[in-house]
């Protein structure tokens, strides 16, 4: 008896062409893409301002969303770990180890873990007593693409290649935007079309609300398989060539919880179904469970 995930079995060759830019950005300091002055006046500094560039399309909510801190915080320009961190200096210098050092790299591998930027730098500005202003200079990616889609009705490309047939040679094509409204949505959309039918959209909202603690992804696939795999005698495949031979319906939502900067959870809801064909019930009437034509599922992930 065949599982439901086990009943498409055709070969999908993807044609991706593909321009990669890649930009290196090199640092003055150890820290990388992390500037900060060499050393402070004070033990503690208040980040009380922030300004974003080079985000033409994300919004600069989206970024400050990510900070390790929340602006007017008190961070500390020494290694806490220290018991005389001042010694009499008149001057700090900086430390690797400090609390405002770690929280502007935490931050900084925030902003990037988005993925919606090449590069990302972050420098504090001095703007008076013991306040600074966080300045972050970002690259975006790219976040629109298109690809042309080759799907070939077979068990694998080489059995398709010893007796290659035109008919069921599909084309589709694959579309995704990765930001849409500046807000780090994504949408996706699949189609294939010839013999066998693909069609599929979905959409990733990453928070719902003030809050931002909690988002979601939706999708929904339609798949109608032309060539159906349905079993072997003596080695050999049992294959239906039949334009309605099975259809699939899935339909999922997952809820994503982020309380905190590094805290997730996940709950996610799917519905999936599957009908054969007359011809498809005659030939392997045990395909689905229990000699069924058409069965339906709801299940729930935690």
């Amino acid at each position: 008896m065949k599982k439901q995930k086990e009943y498409s079995k055709f070969y999908t060759v993807t044609i991706l062409i593909l321009l990669l830019f890649s930009v290196t950005v090199s640092g003055q300091n150890k820290d990388g893409d992390i500037y900060t002055p060499e050393s402070f006046a004070t033990p503690y500094i208040k980040i009380t301002a922030a300004s974003v560039n080079g985000n033409k399309h994300t919004k600069d909510r989206i970024i400050v969303r990510e900070l390790d801190f929340k602006l007017g915080d008190t961070l500390a320009t020494f290694d806490t770990g220290e018991k005389n961190p001042i010694g009499g200096a008149k001057r700090i210098n900086r430390s690797d180890s400090s609390e405002v050092i770690k929280r502007l790299r935490y931050s900084r591998e925030n902003i990037i873990n988005t993925k919606l930027f090449l590069t990302v730098d972050i420098s504090l500005e001095y703007i008076r007593g013991n306040e600074y202003k966080l300045k972050i200079e970002v690259q975006e990616r790219w976040y629109f693409w298109v690809f042309p889609v080759v799907r070939v009705d077979a068990p694998n490309f080489n059995e398709w290649l010893k007796d290659p047939d035109m008919d069921y040679f599909n084309m589709g094509i694959f579309t995704s935007h990765n930001n849409m409204w500046g807000l780090s949505h994504q949408a996706s959309l699949i189609a294939f079309f010839g013999n066998s039918q693909k069609y599929g959209l979905g959409y990733y909202i990453p928070w719902i609300g003030h809050g931002q603690k909690i988002g979601m992804r939706m999708g929904v696939v339609y798949s109608n398989s032309g060539v159906v795999e349905y079993g072997s005698v003596e080695n050999e495949r049992q294959i239906l060539y039949d334009h309605n031979g099975l259809e699939e319906w899935l339909v999922a939502a997952t809820f994503n919880i982020r309380p905190g900067l590094y805290n997730y959870g996940q709950l996610k809801l799917q519905a999936t179904s599957a009908n054969v064909s007359d011809t498809m019930l005659v030939l392997a009437p045990e395909y689905l469970p229990d000699g069924k034509k058409k069965i339906s599922n709801m299940n729930l992930y935690v």
